[in-house]
Protein backbone atom coordinates (compact mmCIF):
# COMPACT_ATOMS: atom_id res chain seq x y z
CA UNK A 1 0.00 0.00 0.00
CA UNK A 2 1.95 3.19 -1.09
CA UNK A 3 -0.53 5.64 -2.40
CA UNK A 4 -3.44 4.58 -0.85
CA UNK A 5 -1.41 5.48 2.54
CA UNK A 6 0.25 8.65 1.36
CA UNK A 7 -2.67 9.93 -0.81
CA UNK A 8 -5.50 9.19 2.58
CA UNK A 9 -7.13 12.64 4.16
CA UNK A 10 -5.42 10.59 7.58
CA UNK A 11 -3.24 7.63 6.99
CA UNK A 12 -3.64 7.02 10.83
CA UNK A 13 -7.08 5.97 10.23
CA UNK A 14 -6.74 3.55 7.51
CA UNK A 15 -7.55 0.01 7.67
CA UNK A 16 -5.16 -2.23 5.82
CA UNK A 17 -6.27 -5.60 7.55
CA UNK A 18 -6.39 -7.97 4.36
CA UNK A 19 -6.08 -4.92 2.02
CA UNK A 20 -1.72 -4.53 1.54
CA UNK A 21 1.24 -7.18 2.70
CA UNK A 22 3.24 -4.24 2.54
CA UNK A 23 2.96 -0.80 3.44
CA UNK A 24 4.79 1.72 1.73
CA UNK A 25 6.12 4.88 3.74
CA UNK A 26 7.24 7.96 1.81
CA UNK A 27 8.65 10.92 4.73
CA UNK A 28 7.68 13.72 2.81
CA UNK A 29 3.77 13.02 1.77
CA UNK A 30 3.31 11.69 5.30
CA UNK A 31 4.42 14.67 6.68
CA UNK A 32 7.89 13.96 8.06
CA UNK A 33 9.51 11.29 9.94
CA UNK A 34 7.68 11.79 13.34
CA UNK A 35 4.75 11.07 11.36
CA UNK A 36 5.82 8.96 8.98
CA UNK A 37 7.13 6.72 12.66
CA UNK A 38 3.15 6.59 13.54
CA UNK A 39 1.67 5.58 10.64
CA UNK A 40 3.96 2.40 10.53
CA UNK A 41 3.52 2.18 14.10
CA UNK A 42 -0.28 2.30 13.61
CA UNK A 43 -0.77 0.27 10.43
CA UNK A 44 0.12 -3.09 11.24
CA UNK A 45 2.11 -3.96 8.11
CA UNK A 46 5.76 -4.87 7.23
CA UNK A 47 6.88 -1.27 6.34
CA UNK A 48 9.56 -0.66 3.38
CA UNK A 49 10.85 2.81 3.04
CA UNK A 50 10.91 4.90 -0.22
CA UNK A 51 11.86 8.22 -1.55
CA UNK A 52 11.55 10.23 -4.47
CA UNK A 53 13.68 12.32 -6.58
CA UNK A 54 15.61 14.28 -3.57
CA UNK A 55 18.85 15.82 -2.59
CA UNK A 56 20.84 14.53 0.15
CA UNK A 57 18.40 16.48 2.36
CA UNK A 58 15.64 14.65 1.20
CA UNK A 59 17.19 11.22 1.19
CA UNK A 60 18.37 11.55 4.86
CA UNK A 61 14.68 11.89 6.22
CA UNK A 62 14.01 8.56 4.74
CA UNK A 63 16.91 7.27 6.37
CA UNK A 64 16.15 8.39 9.88
CA UNK A 65 12.73 6.67 9.20
CA UNK A 66 14.65 3.35 8.16
CA UNK A 67 16.91 3.55 11.10
CA UNK A 68 13.89 4.14 13.90
CA UNK A 69 12.05 1.34 12.36
CA UNK A 70 11.17 -1.30 14.95
CA UNK A 71 12.14 -4.08 12.48
CA UNK A 72 13.71 -3.40 8.74
CA UNK A 73 12.70 -6.96 6.57
CA UNK A 74 12.98 -5.01 3.24
CA UNK A 75 15.51 -2.69 1.56
CA UNK A 76 15.01 0.60 1.36
CA UNK A 77 14.34 2.81 -2.05
CA UNK A 78 16.29 5.56 -1.36
CA UNK A 79 18.63 5.75 -4.22
CA UNK A 80 17.05 8.01 -6.91
CA UNK A 81 18.85 10.88 -5.69
CA UNK A 82 21.85 9.24 -7.66
CA UNK A 83 19.62 10.02 -10.89
CA UNK A 84 20.18 13.91 -10.21
CA UNK A 85 22.79 15.79 -12.08
CA UNK A 86 24.31 17.36 -8.75
CA UNK A 87 23.18 17.40 -4.86
CA UNK A 88 22.38 20.29 -2.89
CA UNK A 89 25.28 18.85 -0.27
CA UNK A 90 29.10 18.72 -0.25
CA UNK A 91 31.20 15.55 -1.29
CA UNK A 92 31.68 14.94 2.52
CA UNK A 93 28.25 15.21 3.75
CA UNK A 94 26.10 13.20 0.53
CA UNK A 95 24.26 10.32 1.08
CA UNK A 96 24.87 8.30 -2.16
CA UNK A 97 24.69 5.12 -2.45
CA UNK A 98 27.90 3.03 -3.35
CA UNK A 99 27.51 -0.89 -4.11
CA UNK A 100 24.17 -1.04 -3.26
CA UNK A 101 24.43 0.27 0.48
CA UNK A 102 23.79 3.99 1.48
CA UNK A 103 26.20 5.17 4.04
CA UNK A 104 25.41 7.02 7.01
CA UNK A 105 27.29 10.72 6.62
CA UNK A 106 29.63 11.62 9.80
CA UNK A 107 27.06 14.74 10.37
CA UNK A 108 23.67 15.31 9.07
CA UNK A 109 23.71 16.91 5.31
CA UNK A 110 23.14 20.17 5.12
CA UNK A 111 22.75 22.08 1.58
CA UNK A 112 25.73 23.89 0.52
CA UNK A 113 24.76 27.69 -0.37
CA UNK A 114 26.98 27.50 -3.78
CA UNK A 115 25.62 24.30 -4.51
CA UNK A 116 22.19 25.62 -3.92
CA UNK A 117 22.85 28.69 -6.06
CA UNK A 118 24.66 26.47 -8.80
CA UNK A 119 20.92 24.45 -9.28
CA UNK A 120 18.82 27.43 -8.77
CA UNK A 121 16.68 27.81 -11.82
CA UNK A 122 16.94 31.70 -13.12
CA UNK A 123 13.79 34.02 -13.21
CA UNK A 124 12.40 32.56 -16.90
CA UNK A 125 12.58 28.94 -16.06
CA UNK A 126 10.88 29.88 -12.85
CA UNK A 127 8.28 31.61 -14.44
CA UNK A 128 7.42 29.17 -16.96
CA UNK A 129 7.21 26.55 -14.26
CA UNK A 130 5.08 28.73 -12.13
CA UNK A 131 3.09 29.36 -15.38
CA UNK A 132 2.77 25.48 -15.88
CA UNK A 133 1.68 24.68 -12.07
CA UNK A 134 -0.86 27.07 -12.53
CA UNK A 135 -2.22 25.80 -15.83
CA UNK A 136 -2.32 22.21 -13.95
CA UNK A 137 -3.89 23.49 -11.22
CA UNK A 138 -6.98 24.21 -12.85
CA UNK A 139 -7.51 20.77 -13.97
CA UNK A 140 -7.12 19.66 -10.30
Amino acid sequence: AHRSISDAPDPLQLDLAGAADIAVLAVGPLGGVRRALRVAETCGLPCVVAGGLESSVGIAGGLALAGALPEVVYAAELGLGALLAGDLVGPGRSLKPADGQLPVAPMPPGPDPQLVRHFTADDAAAGRWRERLDRARKHL
